[in-house]
This record gives structure tokens, C-alpha cells and sequence, in this order.
């Protein structure tokens, strides 16, 4: 209980101090070593007044993260079911 709670005290700091400048938030968290190599896209508008708050890389093609894998398990489970294995053959032709 205490991790969650802590977990949730961290994200709404990160969303207030993210509101507060989100351009130089942005920056910060981009500009920490573990990062660099990373491909992040950053695309947050405002649904209220249709303005634009922040937006980075956004004419790049990222792969799908966590979110896509959860629409694939879903389809998977739901398909297959909880019990499915799937099969992998293994051949060999040599020495």
C-alpha cells in the first residue's frame, strides 16, 4: 500500500511541476544521460481550448510500446485462451 501511494504522490508532483513549464520539463527529463539514445515522441494538447502545450519528434514513426502489447494480449487471450501453449518446431539440416 505504501508503494502505491507513494506512487501516486510522485506522479501528481510530476504533473505539477510539468504544468507549471512543460517546454522546460520536457527538456530536462530529455536531456538525462539514460535517454539519449532513446526515440521519444511528445505530443500533449489541451482538448479544452484545442491549444497546443508541448510537442517533440512528432513527424517520427515510433514503434508501439507497452500499450500495444496489452491490445495483443487481450486479443490473444481472448482467441486462445488462458491455457493455449503455443507450439515452436525446432529442424535442423547438417552437421
Amino acid at each position: 500500500m505504501k508503494k502505491i501511494a507513494f506512487g501516486i504522490i510522485v506522479c501528481l508532483l510530476s504533473i505539477s511541476i510539468f504544468a507549471q513549464n512543460p517546454q522546460k520539463a520536457l527538456q530536462d527529463f530529455l536531456a538525462k544521460p539514460q535517454y539519449r539514445s532513446a526515440n521519444i515522441g511528445v505530443y500533449v494538447k489541451d482538448l479544452t481550448n484545442d491549444s497546443l502545450i508541448v510537442a517533440y519528434n512528432t513527424n517520427t514513426y515510433l514503434t508501439p510500446a507497452s500499450l500495444q502489447k496489452l491490445i495483443t494480449t487481450f486479443c490473444a487471450l481472448s482467441t486462445f485462451g488462458p491455457d493455449y501453449k503455443f507450439i515452436t518446431d525446432l529442424y535442423y539440416d547438417g552437421n
